[in-house]
């Protein structure tokens, strides 16, 4: 009978394997779809209309989106206010 060792590599390699198998898809776009920017867009329009009522700008990518206020430090407790209550109208 040959031994094999198993190293503490080996133990991750098998462990990053199994994360990459296919899995099933059950909701959602699959990585890589033409419909993603189109679907991601319709998404999140309604949470972009919300964050413009807030006078609060916001940049998306992908489907990554950054929201954003300036101002001045002086009044950077106003700023506090308008966010959470953006994001009370969000319902986050």
């Amino acid at each position: 009978m040959a031994y094999t060792e198993v190293s503490p590599c080996t133990k991750v390699r098998s462990c990053l394997v199994a994360r990459m198998l296919p899995a099933p898809l059950r909701i959602g776009v699959p990585q890589g779809s033409v419909l993603r920017p189109v679907l991601f867009y319709l998404y999140v329009h309604p949470l972009l209309s919300i964050v413009d009522s807030h006078s609060m700008s916001h940049h998306g990518y992908a489907d990554d989106t950054q929201l954003y206020k300036c101002s001045r430090v002086s009044q950077v407790p106003a700023i506090i206010q308008d966010v959470s209550n953006c994001i009370s109208d969000v319902k986050l």
